[in-house]
């Protein structure tokens, strides 16, 4: 840049000008960014699914895989595959009536509280724990007709 000062040296008046001394563009325009696309959606393989959405991810109920039974569930003559399913139509029921949340965390959650409180222990046998977490659920289930008669009666 080159200073210059005014050709009237009598008055005392001290006037500077600056004027550029290349024709450059400043700094900001010259690295204008072009605008970014939007990142395409993808789908990251650590985020679950939805229980309801579950068996058809994942080719077995959600409570198959839970109790690690996943692998032997669709092998012939497997007896469990019905214990399996109650529990997971007692979840989809919560879920569809909006007591749970649709999240397979969530009845992870729940499935562990049921567990504790039943007393089942950590080195039960799967097929053992499944059996009886099946059959704690009929119990709920009962409660829950209970509750609802109560309720569609008045009393």
């Amino acid at each position: 840049m080159k200073i210059t000062k005014p050709h009237n040296t009598k008055k005392m008046v001290s006037t500077t000008f600056r004027t550029p001394t290349s024709n450059a563009q400043p700094a900001q325009e010259a690295h204008r960014e072009q605008p970014k696309s939007p990142p395409a959606a993808t789908v990251d393989a650590d985020v679950e699914v939805p229980f309801t959405s579950w068996k058809v991810a994942h080719k077995v109920p959600f409570t198959a895989e839970y109790f690690d039974v996943a692998k032997f569930y669709n092998e012939p003559g497997a007896l469990f595959t019905e214990e399996a399913e109650n529990i997971n139509k007692y979840f989809e029921d919560k879920v569809t009536r909006g007591e749970i949340v649709d999240d397979a965390g969530a009845i992870r959650h729940r499935l562990k509280e049921i567990e504790k409180h039943i007393g089942i222990q950590k080195g039960e046998r799967p097929v053992l724990r499944l059996s009886k977490v099946s059959a704690y659920i009929n119990f709920l289930r009962d409660t829950d007709n209970i509750k609802l008669n109560s309720m569609k009666y008045g009393q």
